[in-house]
């Protein structure tokens, strides 16, 4: 499990960024799972973004999911994956759970801080 206090700060100038990553290392190098603050995506503005692969094959459809708001203060945040479900939280409420039995027998890592992105 991957949990810590976060605080994702607007920039006027930085219209999106990515802060944390389930990355496979084997047999490819893309994410599981993405998470994003972007500006504006799909007329919502400020949001936090979840993008995941809905299949273990690299060219597997990303889906994107809204988790709500940029918080502007400092939040409690976790992700974890517990018997095949990934499951992320903010402030304590589950904002997703999904099963990914499907990435079962790929190694992985958290790769977590900002970084720059292109907008998807």
């Amino acid at each position: 499990m991957y949990g810590c206090k976060v605080r994702l700060y607007y920039s006027e100038t930085i219209s999106n960024y990515t802060w944390i990553q389930i990355h496979a290392t084997k047999p490819f190098s893309w994410p599981l799972l993405r998470l994003t603050t972007l500006h504006n995506k799909d007329g919502v503005y400020d949001h936090i973004w979840l993008v995941y692969m809905v299949g273990g094959e690299i060219d597997s459809e990303r889906r994107w999911i809204d988790l709500g708001k940029r918080p502007k203060k400092t939040f409690d945040f976790k992700v974890f994956i517990h018997k095949n479900r990934l499951i992320v939280s903010i402030s304590g409420v589950e904002k997703f759970n999904q099963d990914i039995s499907y990435w079962e027998s790929y190694e992985n890592y958290y790769k977590a801080g900002p970084y720059f992105t292109k907008k998807r």
